[in-house]
């Protein structure tokens, strides 16, 4: 028995995209450290752990509770949760996800095709464009005192955007499944 025998029997693509799935939540959770707060062991195996596991079932709920840890740390660990290192630690979670959709978009084995990466590829990064612009605002109403119908103008604006984007993406749901019949497994010698 080798090590190699023990490894997952997964294509370079699956290696690269579960890489970036492990790695995202740890560099994201890392982040603290920039604004001066360092998280206790607990935080810190719970994040690892749920990174680990999204990282080996990326079509589970592993990812979306690596990603929530790491929300949860930032929103009431550090003292500032406003620190410019926040920009990155998003774009990192937003690459855990679209890394994760893409690991899950068939068998261990199989490559994803260029088409379905580059699809994935330009909606994460216009999720990450607005990124700046509600840092911004974020920081600049911070010190402001809170208006009593906050919640409920964040409410109807996060239904809007739900709704806005259900409506955009699901007439490309179709694209999607044709992307993905078009994938082609690695070779490995053996047929079936």
């Amino acid at each position: 028995m080798t090590l190699r025998s023990l490894l997952p029997r997964w294509s370079r693509a699956q290696w690269l995209l579960r890489s970036v799935v492990l790695a995202g939540p740890l560099l994201a959770f890392a982040g603290t450290a920039a604004e001066g707060t360092v998280a206790g062991v607990g935080w810190t195996v719970f994040v690892l752990v749920a990174a680990v596991a999204a990282a080996l079932l990326p079509a589970s709920a592993a990812p979306l509770l690596a990603i929530g840890l790491v929300i949860g740390w930032w929103g009431g660990g550090p003292a500032d949760p406003l620190h410019p290192a926040v920009l990155p630690a998003g774009a990192a979670l937003v690459a855990t996800h679209v890394a994760a959709m893409l690991a899950a978009s068939g068998p261990p084995g199989l490559t994803p095709s260029r088409a379905l990466v580059r699809l994935w590829l330009r909606r994460g990064l216009l999720v990450c464009l607005p990124l700046p612009l509600v840092y911004a605002v974020a920081r600049g109403v911070a010190g402001a005192p809170e208006p009593p119908y906050v919640w409920t103008v964040g409410l109807v604006a996060a239904l809007g955007t739900v709704l806005v984007g259900e409506w955009a993406f699901a007439r490309t749901l179709g694209r999607d499944a044709d992307l993905v019949v078009g994938t082609r497994p690695p070779s490995t010698g053996a047929g079936l």
